[in-house]
């Protein structure tokens, strides 16, 4: 009966907006931001009663409300939204990073770094393997083998990019902790930075050998600025918030709302990743200023439910859903590739390691979503290789499209089936 309910109270919801949004304009954008929240969250509790992750109900209304299914909110309205998504991501940077513990990330370094070794080497080898063979019938391939290779490079870094965000949020959901949460969120938050790099590697590549589209360091210069100048500001800010925090420490969820802002205007400003100046901010106040740490947290708690909510059906509003009619099929061939090598590097994995059996199970299933990187290098692609790229850009985004609606719910079975989600009736 409650599940009945739950269900007819989101489509009432899905109606009311849809008469609603014909209104939503560039003049009450933050009225639709509010109720795209309630909206969420009303999915998000039906996804609960339905055995889903809350953050798949907010992808799928986000889906539903955007523009490629009922179109209320249109491209333009979503692209307006983009400050608001930034300031989400920071938040749950800062959330990311505040669970990384020194003391269990020392135990497990040499785990998460086999386990990205691991990962890293069968995907790319994989994706490259499977791009190569299949060239002759891919859409977005080219008759000359060089071109291909280079292609098949670009989407092997795509294809080790992971999303700390859905690991995060669902880490937090289900107030899970372990060997399986531990794992997956060090090698989450570190494979971040690690697939800037790789990435960088193909583009600088792809660019040298391909001399028609012209040869350039400045993007390597530019990928590498943004990302360890974003980590420096992480430090700054860590230094300013638990500074605010020891001498002042009031008012915290107002002052982290105002600080996230301010990442996500320096990300705009000084292209730099709200990402990374959040995860290190995070991690420096946990275990650098450890007085800060549980005032830190209890104030990340009171946001973290509107900031999942916005976030996740701002994420499903992006997904282009349009091209799964064109590409859905090659799409879905390149994720099953993927779950079953992310399957087979956590088996190799964990034994190369020897860390817990739990980790060798289950922590890969924490790998298979994908979002924000890995939407940033699709538009990298595209403008980085103009021939070639906006088809590979279009298949890359259909590809998160289909790993953002299967990973959180596998994750979800991960962290259950490992013993370490705290049981409904406890909560």
């Amino acid at each position: 009966m409650r599940r009945f309910l739950g269900f007819a109270l989101v489509l009432l919801a899905l109606v009311v907006a849809q008469k609603w949004g014909q209104h939503v304009t560039h003049g009450n954008l933050l009225m639709g931001a509010g109720a795209l929240v309630i909206f969420a969250y009303l999915a998000g509790k039906v996804g609960r009663l339905a055995k889903l992750p809350m953050i798949s109900g907010y992808l799928i209304v986000g889906m539903i409300l955007g523009p490629s299914v009922s179109g209320i909110f249109k491209r333009d309205i979503v692209n307006e939204l983009r400050i608001v998504n930034d300031l989400a991501i920071s938040l749950i940077a800062l959330t990311a990073g505040a669970e990384i513990q020194m003391s269990w990330l020392k135990a497990r370094a040499g785990t998460i770094l086999k386990m990205m070794v691991t990962m890293n080497v069968v995907l790319m080898i994989g994706v490259i393997a499977l791009v190569l063979l299949l060239s002759p019938w891919l859409p977005f391939t080219t008759g000359e083998l060089t071109t291909n290779l280079i292609i098949a490079l670009v989407l092997a870094a795509f294809a080790v990019a992971l999303s700390p965000a859905v690991v995060v949020a669902m880490i937090g959901e289900l107030r899970a902790s372990g060997p399986v949460s531990q794992t997956s969120l060090g090698v989450s938050v570190v494979q971040d930075v690690t697939v800037v790099v790789l990435f960088t590697l193909a583009l600088v590549l792809g660019r040298t050998v391909l001399g028609g589209e012209g040869i350039s360091a400045d993007v390597a210069v530019d990928l590498f600025r943004e990302t360890f100048g974003s980590i420096g500001m992480g430090v700054v800010i860590g230094i300013a918030m638990a500074f605010y925090l020891h001498t002042v420490g009031a008012e915290i969820p107002l002052v982290l709302v105002i600080v996230c802002y301010v990442m996500a205007q320096l990300g705009a400003l000084l292209h730099m990743e709200p990402l990374l100046m959040g995860m290190t901010a995070g991690f420096l106040l946990r275990n650098v200023w450890k007085g800060s740490a549980e005032t830190l947290v209890h104030g990340l708690e009171k946001l973290n439910l509107p900031v999942y909510c916005i976030f996740f059906a701002l994420a499903g509003m992006n997904l282009r859903l349009d091209a799964l009619k064109e590409l859905g099929l090659w799409a879905l061939g390149l994720c099953v590739l993927r779950v079953v090598g992310l399957y087979l590097a956590g088996l190799w994995g964990a034994k190369w390691s020897r860390c817990e059996q739990s980790v060798g199970s289950y922590a890969w299933l924490a790998f298979v979503s994908q979002a924000g990187i890995a939407l940033a290098m699709a538009s990298v692609i595209s403008r980085t290789f103009p021939t070639w790229g906006p088809k590979v850009e279009l298949f890359a985004v259909t590809v998160i499209a289909i790993n953002q609606v299967i990973g959180p719910p596998m994750f979800r079975l991960a962290l259950t089936r490992s013993g370490e989600a705290v049981p409904e009736t406890k909560k």
